[in-house]
């Protein structure tokens, strides 16, 4: 099962709105339990009543958790998104056919930057993004850019050996 992250997961003790079954109205109920390999999320409603239902299935409740995504959204777009490199072209990539690889070593640098910083989020969405960028604007799918054998080694860390190669550090 491949799980698709689409916004904050809920913690245990959290409220959220859920269906008892599918087809039922949403109603409060309290986490008890997240299984990430699964998909699943173990719920307890208020008369006791406990159930397991997709992470797709739940609603967060408080209003105040999207007004803070809304937030971090707002300023990642405002202070991050001027300063990131734009995906190539198709007449850039036809003129130059690296580009591609230039953007996506440029995107890294960027996510680093903001790693260091400790703005681990941010870094995250700037790693997806460049990826998703990457397969939208430079490859016919994204199963075929996991196929780019020409490809240099942008994404993977550095291959500098360590100058002082102790065995007892």
């Amino acid at each position: 099962m491949s799980l698709t992250p689409m916004g904050i997961l809920p913690r245990e003790g959290a409220t959220v709105q859920a269906c008892r079954e599918p087809g039922d109205e949403f109603e409060p109920a309290t986490v008890q339990q997240s299984n990430l390999q699964a998909g699943m999320i173990a719920l307890r409603f208020s008369d006791g009543y406990r159930t397991e239902v997709p992470f797709t299935q739940v609603k967060l409740e408080t209003a105040a958790v999207n007004n803070a995504v809304e937030e971090v959204d707002q300023a990642y777009e405002a202070e991050v998104r001027p300063t990131l490199p734009l995906p190539p072209t198709a007449e850039t990539l036809a003129a130059e056919p690296d580009a591609k690889y230039a953007f996506i070593a440029a995107a890294k640098e960027a996510g680093n930057a903001l790693f260091k910083q400790g703005k681990y989020a941010w870094a995250i969405r700037t790693y997806c993004d460049a990826v998703d960028s990457l397969a939208a604007s430079c490859f016919e799918s994204r199963e075929r850019m996991l196929w780019d054998y020409q490809a240099p080694e942008p994404c993977g860390p550095s291959a500098t050996p360590n100058p002082d190669p102790d065995p007892n550090p």
